[in-house]
């Protein structure tokens, strides 16, 4: 997946040490991860709204629908990078 956020899956990224970090790459460092959460709220926005399309359309099948399958797995890549940010407060 070419659009999967690098820092949200990277484990050696600069967000790795993000609670001791205070030098100077502190203010690109959260820029890029403010940029890489905006793209994975914008892909779970999209998520929502093709498994759940509204009154009197058609549901997808998740099993058979490659575009909500892959939607879904650019979402499931980016978890375990998005539990250690939110825990290295």
């Amino acid at each position: 997946m070419a659009d999967t956020p690098d820092l949200l899956l990277s484990e050696n990224s600069p967000a790795a040490g993000l609670a001791a970090d205070s030098g100077p790459n502190t203010a690109a460092t959260d820029a890029k991860i403010e940029k890489d959460l905006a793209v994975v709220e914008e892909k779970m926005d999209l998520c929502n709204s093709m498994i759940n399309p509204g009154e009197g359309l058609p549901q997808p099948s998740i099993q058979h629908d490659e575009t909500v399958r892959a939607v879904i797995g650019f979402l499931e890549a980016c978890a375990p990078r998005l539990v250690e940010l939110i825990s290295a407060d």
